[in-house]
């Protein structure tokens, strides 16, 4: 009976293991990405992602490769795997949990809240066509990345209620990755 019981007890332990340390399968029609170091700046330490593949839902012919990603630079931070200029060295007000309001102007506010990695642009002036171009390129400046790279990162463009006018309530991406979105839904 104790015999019978370690074999059992063996046999499962097998079992087990095979399933931790096998490699998952990938879903067809799905993308798979083999991760790559991603350098950090200051300790010259690479960190490796942990897990072993990344599932795209973009299509391969519509991941931007090119411009590259940025290398970082001395000085630069990691925001979604996009090298950007430390924005908190010069944001107006950065919150204990990493929160930061980057930019502010009577026209648009930029911030970055730091648990979602995403950024939001503001806009408080109701002239939302004029107002928006000044946003971005703030954006893109206070980043020190491209318009490309700046469409691999989470941002989201809306106008308050007492701002009023035709897009009060609407949220938009940048303009210059509007192209990027129509593309895929085309696919």
């Amino acid at each position: 009976m104790v015999i019978a019981l370690g074999v059992v007890l063996i046999i499962i332990i097998g079992i087990l293991l095979f399933l931790f340390l096998r490699k998952p399968e990938p879903i067809p029609g799905e993308s798979v990405l083999t991760p790559t170091p991603i350098p950090t700046i200051g300790a010259g330490l690479t960190i490796f992602p942990t897990p072993t593949a990344f599932i795209s839902i973009i299509s391969n012919p519509t991941i931007p490769t090119s411009p590259p990603t940025p290398v970082p630079k001395e000085g630069d931070i990691i925001v979604s795997g996009i090298a950007v200029k430390d924005f908190y060295k010069d944001a107006k007000r950065v919150l204990n949990n990493g929160d930061a309001l980057i930019r502010e102007t009577e026209d648009y506010q930029i911030s970055y809240l730091k648990r979602y990695e995403s950024f939001k642009i503001t806009l408080l002036s109701p002239e939302f066509e004029t107002a928006r171009p000044k946003a971005e390129n703030a954006f893109v400046a206070a980043l020190g990345i491209d318009e490309p790279n700046a469409c691999r990162l989470t941002v989201e463009i809306n106008t308050p209620q007492f701002v009023g006018g035709d897009y009060v309530g609407m949220v938009f991406p940048l303009s210059f990755c509007e192209h990027i979105e129509e593309s895929d839904v085309q696919n």
